[in-house]
């Protein structure tokens, strides 16, 4: 097989240890740059590396240039793409984030390849048990804004990720999920059918080579890669503990925009949300609120609607149904999957909230 050496070597600077910047720094010092660090590796009687070093043991195996050459040959063989941080493709905001990726494995097309300025892109993150008012924000937020261009960002997780994602396909938009394991191991396995769709649409990322297991270690790793290809990062759903707030840590280092959905107060897995909104996050009722903090223009003004706060998992799902023209109960109800009783108490609550009204014919439209 033919090989591209300049990429072996960069795989091989991945297993030797980590943060892996260091380790190229380190190599870069010692033998001027890491081709050169290759070849000593490969010489015993020209390793300059101090046995002090802490990857100075993979540094003089054999068996990591040999596995480096597996993965590569592995990634030809699968179809998987290897980018590194020279590469012009690279994402730009992730290319000044701190500890950037050193490489990265990829299916798809990268946000440059697919023509998505790197300023439309938004990390969306949540709980992965999110409640039904979660799941509705996180879908409905995400093919609206992708319908305005921007493109989605997020781990692929259950819950909220995942319905980001699924928003984003839905309006024939951009997403990239951000793996916590290798593109061969897809996780969760439930996920199988939406990676597929990830890697048609848009793109599937991870640092980990590909048959890298999603072990609890990766996913913070993960969240800073979310954080640093995103402008800004919207927070749907969190509880205190949600390693959503993993990403937004990251995202304030990087003194990027966070907005926060706002939730009942009396429920955990909007904890997260309204504390961020105490602490300065932006108060987001309406993907609106993101065009306008962004300045990014929709061409079509009817997309922004200013009802999503305060609303219940039915109320909006009704809601969403009336948008995409279901205008009579029984069409609601079949759309929805919700029995007559649901979509009608709904219907009652959305004409006292001011948001639906009736019209003689029968019909709900969406106050304009």
């Amino acid at each position: 097989m033919i090989t591209d050496l300049n990429i072996i070597i960069r795989i091989w600077i991945t297993l030797l240890g980590r943060p892996v910047n260091k380790v190229a720094d380190v190599l870069n010092k010692t033998y001027g740059s890491i081709d050169e660090a290759w070849f000593a590796a490969e010489n015993d009687d020209e390793i300059l590396l101090s046995k002090d070093c802490f990857f100075y043991e993979n540094f003089i195996k054999p068996e990591v240039r040999t596995e480096s050459i597996k993965i590569y040959e592995e990634c030809i063989n699968n179809n998987i793409k290897i980018l590194t941080h020279e590469n012009d493709n690279y994402p730009l905001n992730l290319k000044y984030s701190e500890n950037k990726p050193y490489l990265l494995y990829y299916k798809g097309s990268l946000p440059a390849e697919a023509g998505i300025k790197d300023e439309y892109l938004l990390g969306v993150v949540g709980s992965r048990r999110c409640s039904a008012y979660g799941r509705v924000n996180a879908y409905q937020f995400s093919k609206s804004l992708s319908e305005c261009g921007m493109g989605i960002i997020s781990g692929m997780a259950r819950g909220i990720d995942g319905e980001a994602h699924k928003g984003a396909i839905a309006s024939n938009g951009y997403t990239v999920a951000v793996l916590g394991s290798g593109i061969e191991c897809i996780y969760p396995k439930e996920h199988v059918k939406l990676f597929e769709q990830i890697a048609e649409c848009g793109c599937v990322i991870s640092e980990f080579p590909p048959k890298t297991p999603p072990l609890k270690s990766h996913f913070p790793a993960r969240n800073r890669i979310i954080s640093g290809m995103s402008r800004g990062v919207l927070v749907v759903e969190a509880t205190e503990n949600s390693g959503a707030m993993i990403t937004v840590n990251y995202a304030l280092n990087e003194g990027k925009n966070i907005f926060a959905i706002p939730g009942n107060i009396n429920s955990a897995n909007s904890f997260g949300c309204n504390f961020l909104i105490k602490q300065g996050a932006i108060c987001t009722t309406s993907y609106g609120d993101i065009l306008e903090e962004f300045n990014i223009s929709c061409d079509d003004p009817n997309k922004v609607n200013k009802w999503i706060l305060g609303l219940t998992g039915a109320e909006a799902a009704v809601a969403e149904a009336i948008l995409e023209g279901n205008y009579a109960a029984n069409d609601i109800s079949c759309v929805t999957g919700r029995n007559m009783g649901n979509v009608l108490s709904a219907l009652t609550m959305l004409e006292i909230k001011g948001i639906v009204t009736k019209g003689l014919d029968g019909a709900y439209i969406i106050k304009k």
